[in-house]
């Protein structure tokens, strides 16, 4: 992380060419500032490095590159992510209308691959009515689409019998995209190809998700429990099917092992290998699958993992499958999110207040750091799965400090860095030094947002930072542009503190009562 993160001689922290105290003074804190050029760093880093790999181990196959846009869905990501080469990572129908918008706008040419993960069932799987007529109740039902004078309760509709409730599914958009014309692989899971097996859909590439995981053997595959995939005999019979479509081709398998951190690599590489002769093995049957999608799971290139010794595990693994039954290796695709997103991403809290109120515990931390924001909705991967994160002092980094807690301003006893579930964590370094003072939390820009929710109503009432975002012009001149900050109006609106639930919540009263009495 030091190659975009510095502390000054007067011990100040600098995001590449900003630094952070003028951004905390100028717009305020809590502030989320977000860099793409370490996106574009990431991704142009991550393609250097693959190449150099594959390059150094004479790996023949084609190395492709997919942003996963379920990491951050943000749009000032998504783009730094595409206009830096990647192609785009779908998991709903969500995704695609972001595409298409930027493809409106002319932002990204709807040359760029997609390929599209997440389930993609039929229309007849979901709990939407199509119409208005579809969704009449029974007879004698409360609910009843023409409110009655004497009905309990009302079923408020769109106006018309026959308005639409539901749009489009995924698998539909996919459909039709592909007959604009897009270049769009969906990747097929249990119950998905009949929508494309219709004799309307046009040529399309598809690929199969095999069930996987940290497997080296297909005995220990097939005692794996995972909601994702199908069995090695699955994919076979489907791709059986795809072949004989006529219109439908067969080109890709997904085996994605699972999150790197948590696998030691030589376990990562060996299940990656039994991926390889399960893809061997369908290529013999089918001359046109040319491609194996790793999926994801690579951690952050600034992170202390090794890369580029996984990658020469993979190369040669895939290379040793392909070679034992005379195949050519196949051509692999990197579906990967947190790996160029994560870093770009900070959290920027002023420190309101130190506080010590018991007795220094065996850790020898006594001092609270009470900051102004909600560390819950801003890092809530510290619960979730008990992700670590780094957190640095803004401004004197070369005072003595001491080791204290964070807090927020929730009255919930989890509001605190480190949480209760880092028991051996004996807190974080901040200066002992008077005056303003502010943190950062670093690594915040995968998943973080996403999983909270943006522009929502949070915990406790906290509203969203502001957000200042630093982009690379065309001309290389690093521009900063603010996405204003919440409003506790905004929250309210979404709490549905309106003028139409208001008029709703009025009929509950009966008449002269007055609320609260």
């Amino acid at each position: 992380m030091w190659d975009y993160l510095r502390y000054d001689d007067d011990g100040e922290l600098w995001v590449n060419g900003l630094r952070v105290r003028d951004a905390a003074r100028r717009y305020g804190t809590p502030l989320e500032i977000v860099d793409t050029t370490v996106v574009e760093r990431r991704a142009a880093e991550w393609v250097a490095l693959t190449q150099a790999v594959a390059g150094e181990a004479g790996y023949p196959g084609q190395l492709r590159y997919v942003y996963a846009a379920k990491a951050n869905l943000a749009s000032e990501i998504t783009h730094a992510a595409y206009r830096s080469g990647w192609g785009a990572e779908t998991s709903a129908i969500q995704d695609l209308e972001h595409l298409e918008w930027m493809v409106e706008h002319g932002l990204v040419s709807r040359d760029i691959r997609v390929v599209c993960n997440g389930f993609k069932l039929p229309a007849g799987c979901f709990g939407w009515p199509s119409t208005v007529s579809d969704a009449t109740p029974a007879p004698g039902s409360a609910v009843d689409p023409v409110p009655a004078p004497d009905a309990r309760t009302e079923l408020l509709l769109p106006p018309g019998d026959d308005a639409p409730v539901r749009g489009m599914t995924y698998a539909e958009k996919i459909v039709a995209l592909a007959r604009a014309g897009w270049d769009i692989t969906p990747v097929l899971d249990a119950g998905e190809l009949d929508t494309f097996l219709d004799p309307t859909v046009p040529p399309m590439n598809v690929g199969v998700r095999l069930k996987f995981g940290p497997a080296t053997s297909e005995a220990a595959l097939d005692a794996l429990v995972s909601r994702f995939g199908m069995s090695p005999a699955a994919v076979a019979e489907t791709a059986g099917r795809i072949a004989a479509s006529g219109h439908l081709t067969f080109t890709t398998l997904h085996a994605m092992v699972g999150s790197a951190e948590g696998i030691p690599i030589d376990a990562y590489v060996a299940a990656f290998a039994l991926a390889g002769r399960i893809w061997a093995d369908l290529r013999l049957a089918h001359p046109t699958l040319t491609e194996l999608n790793t999926g994801g799971g690579m951690p952050p290139l600034g992170d202390a993992y090794d890369h580029r010794g996984f990658l020469a595990g993979l190369f040669r693994a895939l290379a040793e499958a392909s070679g034992a039954v005379g195949v050519p290796p196949p051509d692999v695709t990197f579906e990967l999110g947190n790996l160029i997103a994560a870093e770009s991403g900070f959290h920027v809290f002023k420190v309101l207040q130190r506080r010590v109120n018991h007795t220094p515990a065996p850790d020898g931390v006594s001092t609270w750091a009470l900051i102004d924001g909600g560390l819950m909705a801003a890092i809530p991967d510290m619960l979730l799965i008990h992700k670590p994160f780094r957190i640095l002092s803004v401004r004197h980094a070369h005072a003595p400090a001491t080791r204290v807690r964070l807090g927020d301003l929730t009255c919930d006893s989890d509001g605190r860095y480190p949480p209760k579930a880092f028991a051996d964590e004996p807190g974080i370094w901040l200066p002992d030094v008077p005056g303003d003072n502010y943190v950062v939390i670093q690594g915040v820009g995968a998943y973080q947002e996403i999983l909270a929710g943006v522009r929502g109503a949070h915990h406790c009432g906290l509203l969203e930072a502001i957000e200042l975002i630093l982009e690379r012009g065309a001309d290389g001149v690093v521009r900063g542009r603010l996405m204003p900050r919440q409003t506790a109006a905004d929250a309210a609106r979404l709490l549905g503190y309106t003028a139409v639930a208001a008029h709703a919540l009025a009929r509950t009263r009966a008449p002269g009562l007055a609320a609260g009495g």
